[in-house]
């Protein structure tokens, strides 16, 4: 059952300009439109400004692929959509803390993404939350390699009868995992569910969890899921910063971010925060992911929707806060 937000809370205030049902005709069109800054949504400013100046901390929770990225066939060559390290850098400015949460490795996820350039401290919780890497003090705490995943690395190779893997089927190395793509494949749907019988036997064998994603299946050590690592992770700010409960905008694409997004509506019930679940919707209609779309509040067209927002919440505190820091000496 939805839960109803208290009054003055960041989905309240940012209501107006995202229609009753959650799909935000003006965020789709800032979205669509470059660049984001200059056509942004406008929603209602004055509710906007009055959660800027109430809030004392504010976490954008968000994750890596499909949701700050655009979704590219080749992993490496994955980037943040126009405008989006922009608007991130913004908020730093304002003491907004930047938490990625991704199953690539840490150290990578900061290279693509460029979180050394924004300015600001951000943690990346890597692999699920397995590593964790604070831009600030740059330390990186990662387990020790599970001892499944070498020999299921190797394996995946003699998947077919024939003893090669499909056409256009992708392998990538994450080093404490192997991810299966099938996005460059001639039917990539079909090529998924065709392997999925055969990557769940071998992550059986080598006592791995499957992760099955947007055309992509991964074989990753268990135990561990993105809820787990966000809620820790917010304790942990909690701790460092006891000012109340934190406002919290949660973006995800794919199965994977499912905890998250459960784990914060169950805090929003017992009142231990104030989360807004945007759900970065795949444009393309084969790739959804319904129990995101029917557990989020709010639906945005991809990275560009998602990019349309942060911009949206970075004017609101540079409205409030920038003339007020202007006066310190």
């Amino acid at each position: 059952m939805a839960v109803t937000p208290p009054s003055g809370s960041l989905l309240t205030a940012l209501r107006p300009a995202l229609g009753t049902a959650g799909r935000s005709a003006p965020v789709a069109a800032a979205a669509a439109s470059a660049p984001v800054r200059r056509h942004g949504p406008q929603g209602d400013p004055a509710a906007l400004r009055v959660w800027a100046r109430r809030t004392r901390r504010f976490v954008a929770a968000l994750d890596f692929d499909g949701t700050l990225a655009d979704i590219v066939m080749d992993p490496l060559h994955a980037r943040p959509h126009p405008g989006a390290l922009e608007a991130l850098a913004v908020l730093g400015r304002h003491d907004v803390r930047l938490v990625i949460v991704t199953g690539r490795p840490a150290l990578l996820t900061v290279e693509l993404a460029g979180l050394e350039r924004i300015g600001a401290p951000a943690t990346v919780l890597g692999h699920y939350g397995a590593e964790r890497y604070d831009t600030g003090t740059r330390r990186l705490t990662r387990p020790r390699p599970h001892p499944g995943v070498a020999p299921a690395r190797a394996e995946p190779a003699s998947a077919p009868a024939d003893g090669r893997l499909p056409t256009g089927v992708r392998l990538e190395d994450k080093g404490h995992s192997v991810a299966v793509h099938s996005r460059e494949a001639a039917e990539p749907r079909g090529t998924q569910q065709n392997l999925l019988a055969f990557l769940s036997a071998l992550a059986a064998r080598h006592r791995l969890a499957v992760e099955v994603g947007r055309l992509v299946t991964e074989l990753r050590p268990g135990g561990i899921d993105k809820g787990q690592t966000l809620a820790a992770c917010l304790d942990d700010l909690q701790r460092q910063d006891a000012t109340g409960q934190p406002s919290v905008l949660c973006a995800g694409d794919d199965r994977g971010d499912i905890p998250a997004f459960r784990m914060l509506a169950e805090r929003r019930r017992n009142g231990t925060a104030d989360p807004v679940l945007v759900h970065s919707a795949p444009t393309d209609e084969t790739e959804q992911v319904p129990e995101l779309a029917t557990g989020c509040d709010i639906c945005v067209p991809g990275p560009a929707g998602v990019t349309a927002l942060l911009t949206l919440l970075a004017e609101a505190f540079d409205d409030i806060r920038r003339p007020v820091r202007s006066r310190r000496p």
